[in-house]
């Protein structure tokens, strides 16, 4: 039997908590299919930060995330050299590196490396680098477009977190018969006990991201939400720039929360009758997406409504896709009062557990390696 060793790694100055809980999610997965695959995160050092069990800390390099920007543009620098000579001396069969944006040394390692390497993509790199609209956005996109897209041609293969953005970067490198996998992100379903008695009679509705960027739509719910005079309460945990939380303010069924940890989280979620996902990804020209935090909702047993197509199949009743229109977000909230927390958990766990699609994931490279 064809039972390759793959390394999954990533390298980032400063790993979001995000990325690095979804990687911790893989190796627990990995370690108990008993698969040979090993999931990395390679950082510097970083002050008072232990690292976890999926961290491998370059301790030649020690960063801050207040350091002056000279010093953070020496540190990316030095980082990716030392991160690529790293993965050369890797025991191991095949490389899946999590693409990395305008990166020559990633480009120079998948030219030198012996070994397959397929690059996992979560986004369209290029118009998410140019989103912001400054001129160091537009350099950063011209990079990634040019060097980005000579990684992809030169890699043995690509997954995508989503069928279109796996056509998308197949597009992007030019070759349209390279191997490309759907690898969506995935959660552990079996988080605990679910309590339906903790939630009110009046609709309370979950809306959660680290930072509220453009692409989540916050403007577009927030003036959904001022064109409906229908009784709700809204409830958003994250950062806030001060033009959002003056336009949140304005409305009195609105809570901010600011940064809440995942118990914080959880508690809070039990008392909601749905989660809410982004609403803009059309500014990153994106349809469909594969989000963490909608996994995350589901396994609490809320069911979603999104502005965006997700990978789930078209008959599974608690994730709904349609525009900022908070009429419709209640109407959908509604229609699932009935429905028990216990319920959306169980549906989704086929479709959202992280041990089924890594278990996937590896068949698909295993057998092309063969």
């Amino acid at each position: 039997m064809n039972t390759p060793r793959i390394l999954h790694s990533a390298c980032l100055l400063t790993p979001p908590s995000g990325m690095l809980q979804q990687m911790q999610l893989e190796q627990e997965a990995a370690t108990a299919l008993n698969l040979p695959w090993r999931t990395v995160m390679y950082r510097p050092e970083l002050p008072g930060q232990t690292p976890t069990a999926i961290e491998q800390v370059d301790h030649g390099i020690r960063h801050s995330s207040s350091a002056p920007t000279w010093l953070k543009m020496r540190n990316w620098l030095a980082l990716r050299r030392r991160y690529h000579d790293w993965l050369l001396q890797q025991d191991c069969d095949i490389h899946v590196l999590r693409h990395y944006v305008h990166d020559p040394w990633q480009l120079a390692f998948i030219r030198r490396c012996r070994k397959p390497v397929w690059l996992l993509h979560h986004s369209f790199e290029v118009p998410e680098l140019a989103l912001p609209g400054t001129a160091g956005a537009r350099v950063r996109a011209a990079l990634e477009q040019w060097l980005g897209r000579r990684s992809i041609s030169a890699a043995h293969g690509l997954i995508g977190v989503t069928p279109e953005l796996a056509a998308y970067e197949q597009a992007r490198g030019g070759r349209s018969q390279q191997p490309a996998w759907i690898y969506p992100n995935g959660y552990a379903t079996d988080s605990g006990p679910l309590y339906d008695t903790r939630r009110p009679k009046h609709i309370e509705l979950l809306f959660v991201a680290s930072d509220f960027y453009a692409w989540h739509g916050l403007d577009l719910v927030l003036a959904a939400a001022a064109a409906c005079p229908r009784p709700f309460t809204l409830h958003l945990v994250g950062r806030l720039s001060p033009a959002q939380q003056s336009q949140a303010a304005a409305d009195s069924r609105i809570r901010l929360h600011g940064l809440l940890d995942k118990p914080a989280i959880d508690t809070l979620a039990q008392q909601c009758w749905l989660g809410l996902s982004s609403f803009a990804l059309f500014r990153k020209n994106m349809i469909q997406a594969c989000t963490l935090k909608v996994r995350e909702y589901l396994s609490q047993g809320l069911p979603v409504y999104s502005g965006h197509a997700d990978v789930f199949p078209p008959d599974f009743s608690y994730y709904r896709h349609g525009p900022a229109d908070m009429d419709a977000i209640l109407d959908y909230a509604q229609s699932l009062r009935s429905v028990s927390r216990e319920q959306v958990r169980e549906a989704a766990a086929p479709l959202i557990d992280k041990s089924r699609l890594l278990q996937q994931l590896y068949q698909s490279l295993s057998q092309n390696h063969a």
